[in-house]
């Protein structure tokens, strides 16, 4: 999905890549999370991707109250080239 974001010209934050960081220098999860939140604040809009996550809707609700726009899967965001 971000390399899509990526290629169709979008600057991605790909909050889930925490989790490498975290096998060198673990933290606790709302720590985490906090720095999720931190660069959401800082984002134009918010790609929900597919799936149960308690993460991803946290990540969700904090972009409601920012008034972020929210796109629900890869489609209502860019254009998928399904070849």
């Amino acid at each position: 999905a971000a390399n899509i974001i990526l290629d169709a010209g979008h600057t991605p934050f790909l909050p889930h890549l925490t989790g490498l960081w975290h096998l060198v220098c673990p933290r606790p999860y709302e720590d985490w999370l906090a720095l999720d939140m931190a660069w959401l604040r800082v984002c134009d809009a918010l790609v929900r991707l597919p799936g149960e996550s308690n993460g991803a809707d946290r990540e969700e609700a904090e972009a409601r109250r920012l008034g972020l726009p929210i796109y629900h899967g890869m489609n209502t965001f860019v254009v998928v080239d399904k070849e």
